[in-house]
């Protein structure tokens, strides 16, 4: 687990370093990471990082996308909360509105019940408004995954829902929002609700300052577990 997590870390941090063509260049690569990180020492001793990078390659009507994010917290040298995802998706542009969708993605949240969860979304993306300072899309797809939990694996096929929207709040700052719904249809009592909303401020043509509040919600999470897990981050954000 500790390896995987820094490999996963060094992944999100040496991104930062690639160079790449203008986010403003439609066609060839893009991206952006970022990190956050907080310590406190003398009193009290507390080390937070997080980091999370997604980083996009078009060319044609092919994109493919390799997105990740990592996080730790530890209290007096003692490990609280660990997580981790990683990525790797293709979508196929049929329209300037529509695209089709193949990804596989893996998570590990041990805090939240599960070591190693793996992921196979097949869906189509649908921009419902796509302008210069206001997009708003939606995502619908199924999803098949693996959960390793402790002592036993769960396999799980899900419905899938996403709608993201970003709105420029002047020329130097926007916000942005996204939920997610993932309805259980092996267990139809079960889902899954992550969301997040952000609000970044322009520092330079690189740089940006970026404020967010993710939740993610299990409504029948493993026993001990909590249902809700909420995450407030203040992080640099380089794009390229």
């Amino acid at each position: 687990m500790l390896k995987r997590s820094l490999l996963i870390l060094s992944i999100l941090l040496t991104t930062t370093f690639v160079h790449a063509q203008s986010a403003e260049d439609k066609q060839g690569f893009r991206g952006s990471s970022e990190l956050g990180n907080t310590t406190t020492s003398g009193n009290t001793s507390t080390n937070s990082l997080a980091a999370k990078t997604e980083n996009k390659y078009l060319i044609g009507k092919d994109e493919w996308t390799l997105a990740g994010r990592y996080l730790r917290n530890t209290d007096h040298d003692t490990e609280t909360a660990l997580s981790w995802d990683a990525g790797l998706r293709y979508d196929r542009i049929i329209t300037e509105s529509f695209s089709a969708f193949l990804g596989y993605k893996s998570e590990a949240d041990p805090y939240a019940g599960y070591i190693q969860r793996d992921s196979l979304d097949l869906g189509g993306k649908y921009y419902f408004v796509k302008r210069d300072n206001f997009y708003w899309l939606g995502e619908a797809g199924y999803r098949y995954s693996k959960t390793h939990t402790y002592g036993e694996n769960t396999y799980a096929s899900f419905l899938r829902f996403y709608t993201e929207m970003q709105e420029s709040i002047d020329k130097t700052s926007y916000a942005k929002v996204w939920i997610e719904y993932l309805p259980n249809l092996t267990d139809n009592k079960a889902y899954l609700v992550n969301a997040e909303a952000s609000v970044s401020a322009v520092l330079s043509q690189m740089l940006a300052l970026k404020v967010s509040y993710l939740a993610k919600y299990q409504n029948e999470p493993p026993p001990g577990i909590e249902r809700t897990d909420t995450i407030f981050l203040t992080t640099l954000v380089a794009s390229y």
